[in-house]
């Protein structure tokens, strides 16, 4: 009977350990689409400054009944790998970056409030959603532009995501909503023209 009651235990221990999952650490490297934009900026000068402007590193929970501990987390930076894709996208656009401080005829922040991610749905099939949002305050002398701009993603999954397919889930998202940014005609003119 106490070997049957042991067997039970370290199998439902093991039942248990399997449904913890540990935490993951995301790396941000977007990488956007710009075949379809034109080229608009007319060699004007922006100032281009990227701010982490979230509360903390935390994007979500991986779900699993430690959610605590199955937390998905961003690396210390990621202002840096935002500035050098969308700073890449704006010179295609015809403007030429230069880094904040610099002289130019337009300044540019570009603040990331939020990147998110969650988990619904039952044991066989889960639902990810991925979401971001981002600010831009622009200034041209005494002028200021505000923008606001979110994306969502959704994916259906079968199995618990590992940190390489997270990865890809996240970059995806922060992707779409800097190429959001990107389309706002008046976010452009008002950089070019003032």
């Amino acid at each position: 009977m106490l070997r049957v009651l042991t067997i039970n235990l370290v199998v439902g221990l093991l039942l248990l350990t399997g449904c913890a999952l540990s935490p993951q650490v995301v790396s941000l490297n977007p990488e956007l689409d710009m075949n379809n934009f034109n080229a608009v900026g007319a060699g004007k000068r922006v100032a281009l400054q990227v701010i982490d402007n979230r509360p903390g590193r935390v994007v979500g929970s991986r779900g699993g009944i430690y959610a605590d501990t199955s937390l998905i987390t961003t690396t210390a930076d990621i202002a840096s790998p935002v500035r050098t894709e969308f700073a890449a996208a704006l010179n295609k656009l015809g403007f030429n970056v230069v880094t904040a401080g610099d002289t130019a005829d337009a300044d540019l922040r570009l603040l990331i409030d939020a990147l998110e991610y969650k988990t619904a749905g039952g044991s066989v099939i889960r639902s990810i959603e991925t979401a971001a949002t981002l600010r831009t305050i622009g200034k041209v002398g005494k002028r200021e532009f505000t923008g606001r701009y979110r994306a969502t993603k959704s994916k259906d999954v079968v199995k618990t995501p590992g940190p390489e397919e997270n990865e890809v889930l996240i970059n995806a998202v922060i992707s779409r909503v800097l190429e959001r940014a990107l389309e706002d005609q008046a976010l452009l003119e008002f950089l070019r023209d003032g």
